[in-house]
């Protein structure tokens, strides 16, 4: 008799730890899948505005080779300005769809005058190939109008997201407190 309970304690023993190493698994599992859930949801809310400051970079930088073309008619700045144009046509999103949110309908018109901002660089080009100068210096003063503004508009569009992220912050702070509270429990109960 005594070796049929030693056995059924053993099988017991191995079961007990066989058990609680798959509960200390699921447990790192569930604690590894929730961090990594909430590391995306934050570099979501970043993304964003990192794409739309790269493309006000890339704004700012289209202005050296159009400045060059314009003043030298250098065909290296022509060839620049025509990349850069492209680069940054290609970097808009196309066909966004309509959204009720606020931020991402300034974000929609962002691209709009930026396209616009495009166009009129495309035809302050072809007014220095026409020799009109007249027509590309008015042109290049409208493009730097409308610079300025899409640039003030990226910078209320990212005050505006940063307030977002911020009260968004809160929620992702209770929540991870949250998640930390349900792992200990787990922890303990294990």
């Amino acid at each position: 008799m005594k070796s049929g309970f030693g056995n059924s304690f053993r099988v017991q023993m191995v079961l007990s730890v066989f058990g609680v190493f798959i509960l200390l698994v699921l447990s790192t599992t569930y604690i590894l899948f929730s961090t990594i859930k909430m590391q995306e949801l934050t570099n979501n809310s970043f993304q964003q505005e990192r794409y739309l400051k790269s493309i006000q970079e890339s704004l700012l930088s289209y202005q050296e080779p159009l400045l060059e073309y314009l003043s030298t008619r250098s065909s290296n700045a022509m060839g620049r300005l025509l990349i850069d144009a492209q680069t940054l046509r290609n970097r808009i999103p196309a066909g966004a769809p309509l959204s009720r949110d606020s931020a991402l309908l300034k974000e929609r018109e962002v691209y709009s005058l930026i396209l616009s901002f495009l166009d009129l660089a495309d035809t302050a080009a072809d007014e220095k190939r026409g020799r009109n100068i007249a027509g590309y210096i008015r042109l290049y003063d409208e493009m730097t109008v409308l610079l300025t503004y899409i640039n003030a508009e990226i910078d209320t569009l990212s005050t505006e997201r940063f307030r977002n992220q911020l009260d968004r912050y809160g929620e992702f702070i209770a929540d991870s407190r949250s998640i930390l509270f349900w792992n200990l429990l787990f922890i303990v109960f294990i």
